[in-house]
């Protein structure tokens, strides 16, 4: 679909689509099964077979496979009275992304072999994975300002907050479906939802009812672990232990937070980068940028999050954008140690630090690439050592240690005399330090003297 008919034509659909997963393990005994698998993925992915094995080296020299193939169904949905398909099956195959995601998926297998040698901290076993994406694919990075349609992603899975018991923490998943429903779903703009099949039944009535311009993909929790293969247990292990739990005491907020307490917290949260690449591969709405945005976040404004107010997002997303908060010196940061963090970010001990918001990130395709291939390598790294915070932890590993990768909006800059939260200027009401960037869209900056202000980062 062109991005001129987007606006023009209701796309009232729920989709389904099966996910499936080829997990293989094989013993390295020398190179022959590392070249002939990587000449399995050029060959399927150019082929245009269903379905492809692709592989990746882990440090213990065997592979596994890296991510899940939405395969196409036959459609056989009714048609409701406005002519619409009920059903429509969305086909993630080994084509999908083209020849951009060859490039970038060879690039990473081939880094798996880079790093190992005895006698390497993990830092720089990572780096020196990193630092090879970058030199084979830099050249394919478009930091020119994207143009047209905006696509929006998110997702949503009931992780269990409602089960909780004397939590600050507890939510009721009704909230989140009506958040999602009141927020999300009633922006104009293109949007790809991530759903259990469960949950995508029992918003079909009201898509076809209210919304416009959606495509639904569902995908369950079990599917995301099996992506994750040994890093979803090394999640596991580490939310487990009391020795990272109960850093502040069993009623500890640590001990009580989601990603200690609910066993997909970080499954689907650590995930968010990788469905935004689906959506981009898939790009069904062919549209040059995508933005990832938290189902049911606060600073969302649905009759403002259109088109016309994206431009402070594209001002962004001529690299990868991300936003991000100053951070005080602690003994950990989302449950990441502070002495093992510290190190990642190459900052001293109990320094203060930015952390990227995990709400809102987007980027062109090529960023989006790019940036999930080194967010996978340090995640990855991370769990295995036995450390875990979130996805905001990985992101401002990423920022870090890649800055040239990114275009990073301060939340606390949201004017630019302010340094501190929840600022004004002139005609302009900053609601909090995290939607500094949804303001800024929705009012177009602030103004100064009846004039509008550029937005400066101070750090």
């Amino acid at each position: 679909m062109r991005p001129a008919q987007v606006g023009n034509i209701a796309l009232k659909a729920v989709f389904c689509a099966c996910v499936v997963y080829t997990i293989t393990h094989l013993t390295q005994k020398d190179n022959t099964e590392a070249r002939d698998a990587l000449n399995a993925l050029h060959s399927g992915l150019h082929s245009g077979v269903e379905t492809v094995q692709r592989y990746v080296i882990d440090t213990q020299n065997t592979y596994q496979s890296r991510e899940p193939i939405i395969s196409t169904i036959p459609a056989g949905g009714s048609v409701n009275q406005a002519g619409l398909t009920d059903t429509y099956y969305l086909g993630y195959g080994p084509n999908d992304g083209g020849d951009l995601r060859v490039k970038f998926e060879t690039a990473y297998y081939e880094a798996q072999g880079l790093g190992n040698e005895e006698g390497l901290d993990s830092r720089s076993r990572v780096d020196a994975k990193n630092n090879y994406i970058l030199s084979k694919t830099s050249k394919y990075i478009d930091e020119s300002y994207p143009t047209g349609e905006v696509t929006l992603v998110t997702g949503l899975w009931d992780l269990g907050r409602g089960g909780l018991v004397k939590s600050d923490f507890k939510r009721p998943f009704s909230q989140y479906i009506d958040g999602l429903k009141a927020n999300f779903l009633m922006s104009p703009m293109p949007k790809i939802l991530f759903l259990p099949r469960e949950f995508a039944e029992q918003i079909r009535e009201f898509v076809f009812e209210k919304v416009v311009n959606l495509r639904v993909i569902p995908l369950e929790l079990d599917q995301m672990e099996k992506w994750y293969g040994d890093a979803h247990e090394d999640m596991q292990k580490i939310r487990t232990d009391p020795k990272w739990s109960d850093i502040y005491g069993k009623d500890g907020w640590l001990a009580k937070s989601p990603q200690s307490t609910l066993k997909n917290y970080n499954t689907v949260v650590m995930y968010k980068i990788f469905m935004l690449r689906i959506a981009a591969r898939l790009n069904h709405f062919d549209t040059k940028s995508f933005l990832f945005v938290d189902a049911k976040h606060m600073c969302m404004d649905p009759h403002r999050m259109i088109t016309k107010n994206m431009g402070i997002f594209k001002e962004h997303m001529q690299k990868f954008l991300t936003t991000h908060f100053f951070y005080g010196p602690s003994g950990e940061t989302h449950g990441f140690v502070n002495a093992e963090f510290m190190k990642w970010l190459n900052l001293p001990e109990h320094s203060q630090h930015k952390v990227c918001r995990g709400g809102v990130f987007g980027g062109k395709r090529e960023s989006i690439e790019m940036v999930a291939a080194v967010y996978e390598n340090i995640m990855r790294q991370h769990l295995k050592d036995g450390y875990m915070g979130t996805e905001e932890n990985v992101f401002s590993i990423s920022l870090y240690r890649y800055p040239q990768l990114f275009m990073a909006m301060n939340n606390d800059n949201a004017c630019v005399e302010s340094t501190s939260q929840d600022k004004t200027c002139e005609g302009f009401t900053n609601t909090a330090n995290f939607c500094a960037i949804f303001d800024w869209a929705y009012h177009g900056g602030p103004k100064r003297d009846g004039k509008r202000v550029e937005y400066q980062d101070r750090g």
